[in-house]
């Protein structure tokens, strides 16, 4: 493309406004001589580079496109800076009035423009929320005025309220919060509001100008009944067998229908961004439409552009499909005029536009992901194919090598993106699938039936409910059950590489995958091979793939209205539960990077304290992604999971027995000796009936060696029934910590549980909504207390449980007064 120059010209000027706006608007944090110095810089290099460039043009020379990819990064970078200067100064301000109003009822007006239906994963189907997206034009903030604000509202209310201007009155929930290892930090964008406001009934909102003709009210419609159409189409097909909720994930990018077990499977197999709609499923779509439409009518490419972009419309928007849109719309319309197309300034002019539209984008992994992975197909795919398979053009000689032309070009491409990408995966979440090439090749022709036969039926189903052409729905169901029986196949190969995870290999991850990308394609053999041994090297460093050697501590991983203790000695650990209300994937989204970040690769044991789903739910997640040795139940949960009557429990020891894990069942008297600490089962005993599942809960005492002392009490959520035997049964009990039981609701008998045991300290994991009852300030009084709705995640070194005050506490953020 010959004109990347211009467009990185304006890129930079753009920058350099960009620098002194603030000083302008007054922008606090940085001073005017600092910004209008910036803004000169900027210019000054941007006026260098074109002068160099304008003599290089006069006389006729042949790099003038690397000129301009050099004012394109150039562009991108100053954008990237001042963009992040003005919002950085703009979410503190925000950060500061969320926090000034945290917890109190605010009220605001404005005009409505986005929303979706958001399912409850584990909840009554009918039970749904709805999320809008509000510009805020008046209320109890007048700061907030001009800014999007996001809106949760318990249920959908009577009136489609989009387009229209509304009155909402709620709760403010800012997104700052204490975050667990590994988690990622909440996603600011310029003029988002970082926070929610939580409408708990719909009767608080009330419309105050109704809008029956609005662009944002249709477009929301289009979109929700394509995601209802995809998920009606699947209910149909798949009445009668399992449904994975792959139709609409790939159809309309709809993912809170997947199978859990299909998820893990395809992340094992490196098949995961099959799963989401990615600029793949895009390539696909256009492939599909020019078949359709034939490639000899002058208007083909116009129609193929357009069917891409109606296909993005239509989906969930992500960084890759808004990149592939973009590279589309570009492309498309440079050929449609009959203008050269040059991958690398297209690719370029659309990543700097969306750096510009939003900076802290490039911190996302997704767009992290969808960079490095056509940074190299652009750059370095041609350059491998040539290197490292047959240097011929066999496309068009003869049929046999035309095909196997194009299943060489496909298997350079999925090499190089799977190179490319590495650093992110393995810095970001711990673990490379070792088979992903053969994988992708494998699944590649079965996504053209996959996509065109779920189209089409979702199409159909849009435009009128209820037809049905039996001959599409059997596509669907061949080409998908064959797709799933891929991916789970492939999962069980091999096992994927496995590594922990570093603060600095978060950030470096990004800059060595797009430095592996371009690399690829280097033309010198020197120069390459000693750039990807740097890379190699910087990867190593930064996912460090050693445990480390740590002292005994307790570890409580936030995980909401549920349990997670992580208990470390040397380098074993054991995991005391593992599960949550209201969040399906905490196992691999939260408890997995936790672990991977704190030097984990390997869990001793997992155990389970009773049959609730807050304390089993994501077991099964954790031993599909990490190494487990065994898992340790009480003898009620397996009765009940054997027993059929508890579906969740059945398919929850189905997928633990497919891992070919070990199951132990324990009860009163066993004892374990696991991380180098001992475990002795305090309750229940083996065949005691109990009143309620939680009274039938495992209570465990852990006692660290003699030379470090201190003991920890698990409680599980033991009720009064199972209190009171354990106090009956156990007299002397004591212990340095103590679990309040049942994620502290408040009993009597459990506050003379704590008086009893008279812990130095003690630990509760919860959510919000009872931690603002809490009864148990007068029986923790005079006792360290940590709870994750109010301190997050934090860790207690096992010498703070011993008979002396000496020991230490860790947090990963100061407790909220």
């Amino acid at each position: 493309m010959g004109g990347a120059w211009l467009a990185g010209a304006l890129i930079d000027v753009l920058a350099a406004y960009s620098f002194a706006d603030p000083v302008i608007d007054g922008g606090p944090g940085f001073g005017p001589a600092t910004l209008a110095g910036a803004a000169v810089m900027c210019l000054a290099i941007s006026a260098i580079v074109v002068v160099r460039l304008a003599f290089r043009l006069a006389r006729r020379a042949t790099t003038h496109d690397r000129a301009g990819r050099v004012l394109l990064v150039i562009g991108m970078a100053s954008l990237a800076a001042a963009r992040t200067f003005a919002v950085g100064a703009d979410a503190s301000m925000m950060k500061t009035i969320g926090e000034a109003v945290a917890g109190g009822i605010v009220g605001v007006e404005g005009v409505v423009t986005a929303g979706r239906l958001v399912d409850r994963p584990g909840r009554d189907p009918e039970a749904v929320r709805w999320l809008l997206d509000l510009v805020v034009e008046a209320g109890d903030l007048p700061s907030l005025a001009g800014r999007r604000l996001q809106i949760e509202v318990a249920r959908p209310p009577l009136v489609d309220p989009i387009g229209c201007r509304i009155r909402a009155t709620g709760t403010w929930r800012p997104w700052v919060r204490g975050r667990n290892p590994g988690e990622a930090r909440p996603h600011v964008s310029i003029g988002r509001v970082p926070g929610t406001l939580r409408v708990p009934d719909p009767g608080l909102m009330e419309i105050v100008e109704d809008s029956t003709v609005h662009v944002s009210r249709w477009m929301t419609a289009w979109r929700n009944g394509w995601t209802a159409a995809a998920r009606r189409v699947e209910d149909r097909v798949f009445a009668e067998g399992h449904r994975s909720g792959l139709v609409p994930a790939m159809v309309a990018g709809d993912r809170s229908r997947l199978d859990p077990t299909l998820r893990s499977a395809a992340v094992r197999a490196g098949l995961a961004h099959v799963l989401a709609i990615s600029g793949l499923h895009l390539v696909v779509v256009a492939t599909l439409v020019a078949a359709l439409v034939g490639r000899r009518q002058a208007w083909s490419g116009i129609v193929v552009v357009i069917g891409m972009v109606v296909f993005g419309f239509l989906v969930t928007s992500t960084a890759s499909v808004v990149r592939a849109v973009a590279t589309a719309v570009v492309g498309g319309t440079l050929l449609c005029v009959g203008r050269a197309v040059r991958g690398p300034s297209i690719l370029g002019v659309v990543l700097a536009g969306m750096t510009w539209i939003d900076p802290f984008i490039v911190g996302r992994v997704g767009f992290q992901l969808t960079m490095a992975a056509t940074t190299a197909i652009v750059w370095s795919s041609s350059a491998v194919e040539r290197r490292w398979f047959d240097r011929r053009d066999l496309i068009g000689t003869t049929r046999r090598s035309t095909v196997v032309g194009r299943l060489r070009s496909v298997a350079a491409i999925c090499l190089v993106t799977w190179i490319a990408t590495a650093p992110i995966t393995l810095g970001r979440f711990g673990t490379l699938s070792l088979i992903s090439v053969p994988g992708t090749m494998a699944v590649l022709p079965i996504l053209p039936w996959l996509l065109g036969s779920a189209l089409t039926a979702t199409g159909l189903e849009m435009v009128r409910p209820g037809l049905a052409l039996h001959p599409i729905d059997l596509v669907v169901r061949w080409s998908f059950g064959g797709f799933e029986s891929v991916v789970e196949g492939a999962s069980c190969l091999v096992d994927p590489l496995s590594t922990t995870t570093t603060d600095l290999g978060s950030v470096i991850a990004f800059p060595t995958a797009v430095a592996t990308a371009v690399l690829l394609g280097v033309a010198g053999d020197l120069r390459r091979r000693l750039g990807l041994v740097a890379v190699v090297v910087a990867t190593t460093i930064a996912a460090s793939p050693i445990n480390g050697d740590v002292e005994p501590r307790v570890r409580m991983i936030d995980v909401g209205d549920g349990t997670c203790i992580l208990v470390r000695n040397g380098r074993s650990a054991v995991l005391f539960d593992a599960g949550s209300n209201g969040r399906p994937e905490v196992g691999v989204r939260t408890i997995v990077p936790a672990l991977r970040r704190v030097g984990i690769r390997r869990l001793d044991a997992i155990v389970v304290s009773h049959a609730n789903t807050d304390h089993f739910q994501a077991v099964p997640g954790i031993v599909e992604s990490m190494a487990v040795d065994l898992v340790v139940v009480g003898e009620p949960l397996l009765v009940a999971s054997r027993s059929g009557d508890r579906p969740d429990l059945v398919e929850w020891l189905r997928r633990l027995e497919r891992s070919e894990v070990e199951i132990r069942s324990v009860g009163r008297g066993d004892r374990g000796d696991w991380a180098g600490l001992d475990w002795t089962v305090l309750h229940p005993r083996r065949g005691e009936p109990n009143r309620t599942v939680n009274d039938g809960s495992l209570v465990l005492r852990v006692e660290a060696p003699d030379s470090m002392g201190g003991s920890l009490l698990l409680c599980g959520d033991i009720q009064d029934e199972g209190i009171a035997r354990l106090l009956s049964r156990e007299p002397g009990l004591a212990a340095s910590v103590l679990e309040l039981p049942h994620h502290g609701s408040w009993r009597p008998i459990a506050a003379e549980l704590v008086h009893r045991v008279d812990p130095r300290a003690v630990i509760q994991s919860t959510g919000a909504r009872r931690w603002r009852h809490d009864r148990f300030g007068p029986a923790c009084f005079g006792r360290r207390r940590f709870v994750t709705a109010r301190d997050g995640s934090f860790v207690l070194e096992f010498s703070a449980f011993g008979p002396t005050d000496g020991g230490s506490v860790q947090k990963n953020r100061r407790p909220a007064s």
